[in-house]
């Protein structure tokens, strides 16, 4: 089943938000800017309220901590698991990241979580089964329909039934320490860029922390 990254239209049109109306003679130089942003590999997001998980359930068909995504860093995916082509590519791809020291996620700095959007098939042990093939610690989580709506648009996330099954946003939002959406990893498929990006965006998050210690 073909899927589509829907949030590459949001992070277009944010793009156009950022990026001011130019003269004939700024033409030129807001459209150099426009491309630059769309190569970036990490966009950054204002500040937003943390998210909350606890009305999802894990692998393990318990309710999900209330404290799941505080204390640490998170790498948040929403997929299912008979996505034949997104879903895997970018799981195995943060799989790769969970064995680089750097990102953290060995030591618990940082997590890895997988939300479900297909809670109709992917049940706690379906999910459970799906993520052990990963050989990585990723979270699994699911929901009622309401509840994993509600979260995904929280996130940023989006998804929607379509000609060939269900579409879905195919990027990586990244949680700071107290389960706020800091930034969008729009287009998730190198590794050590990925660890890269983390280790910058922490860095300058406990800088600014510093600042204002």
């Amino acid at each position: 089943m073909k899927r589509k990254s829907l949030v590459a239209a949001a992070l277009g049109a944010a793009v156009a938000c950022l990026v001011p109306a130019a003269s004939a003679d700024e033409g030129h130089v807001a459209g150099l800017a426009s491309l630059e942003m769309h190569k970036q590999t990490m966009v950054a997001l204002e500040s937003s309220a943390p998210l909350d998980a606890a009305a999802l359930v894990g692998t393990d068909g318990k309710p999900a901590s209330a404290q799941l995504l505080r204390g640490h860093w998170t790498l948040l995916y929403f997929g299912f698991t008979s996505c034949s082509d997104a879903c895997p590519t970018t799981l195995h791809t943060l799989a790769t990241v969970a064995r680089d020291p750097a990102s953290g996620v060995a030591d618990g700095r940082t997590s890895i979580v997988f939300v479900s959007v297909d809670p109709a098939t992917d049940t706690p042990a379906r999910l459970r089964a799906y993520l052990s093939t990963m050989d990585a610690p990723i979270v699994g989580l699911r929901g009622e329909q309401d509840a994993v709506k509600s979260f995904a648009t929280a996130a940023g996330a989006a998804y929607a039934p379509g000609e060939d099954g269900l579409e879905h946003s195919t990027a990586v939002f990244v949680l700071d320490e107290a389960g706020r959406p800091v930034a969008v990893l729009p287009r998730p498929s190198n590794p050590k860029r990925i660890v890269a990006d983390l280790v910058r965006l922490r860095a300058s998050h406990n800088a600014t922390l510093a600042q204002r210690r």
